[in-house]
């Protein structure tokens, strides 16, 4: 049986290295899967919104019913390791980036000046990542964020949506892009 994975279980040992060395809380490290894609996120300046979209196009193109995404400023992101990141622009209203050796989306890109929204389960294994999330969620389970967070394309959400997680009131709903601010990083 053949490995899907490109690369060995080594690959992530560089990445493992430099967040040792991150004297800063405040920047998370993350990475595809295969190691392929890595990236460095400045967490500084916040995180100015959060959305969990329920696009037809998403669920395709990740096998899940939903894909969280966090608006990032664009200067707080930097590739470190870009050997198998692509683009793929099927639509003009934006780009996907992914990784071409384990297939992982990395964030899209609605060409924002300010603004690219990273796929949220990238930074979750990152403890800088966990700690700052500690101190934006309230004590209702709300996350407090520069502007609204809730759900996108709710009206495209599979049935499924409702049997998995049922009720859906920490989060607003909206039929369109809703909640989503455009280039939510700007200053």
């Amino acid at each position: 049986m053949k490995s899907f994975l490109r690369r060995p279980a080594t690959a992530m040992v560089p990445m493992v290295q430099r967040w040792a060395s991150t004297m800063s809380k405040n920047v998370v490290l993350a990475q595809c899967g295969c190691g392929g894609v890595q990236f460095e996120a400045d967490l500084r300046k916040g995180i100015p919104q959060l959305t969990v979209c329920n696009c037809a196009a998403c669920r395709k193109v990740t096998g899940a019913v939903q894909l969280p995404f966090l608006a990032l400023p664009r200067k707080s992101v930097t590739f470190t390791e870009e050997a198998t990141l692509r683009e793929w622009e099927p639509t003009a209203l934006a780009k996907r980036l992914f990784c071409t050796g384990c297939g992982a989306q990395i964030a899209m890109d609605y060409r924002e000046e300010n603004t690219i929204w990273i796929c949220l389960g990238l930074l979750c294994d990152d403890q800088h990542f966990n700690d700052w999330l500690k101190n934006v969620v309230n004590d209702d389970g709300h996350i407090n964020l520069k502007y609204p967070c809730g759900h996108i394309f709710w009206e495209s959400r599979p049935p499924i949506v409702e049997v998995l997680y049922g009720d859906h009131t920490h989060l607003p709903v909206s039929e369109d892009f809703g909640v989503y601010v455009y280039d939510a990083a700007q200053e």
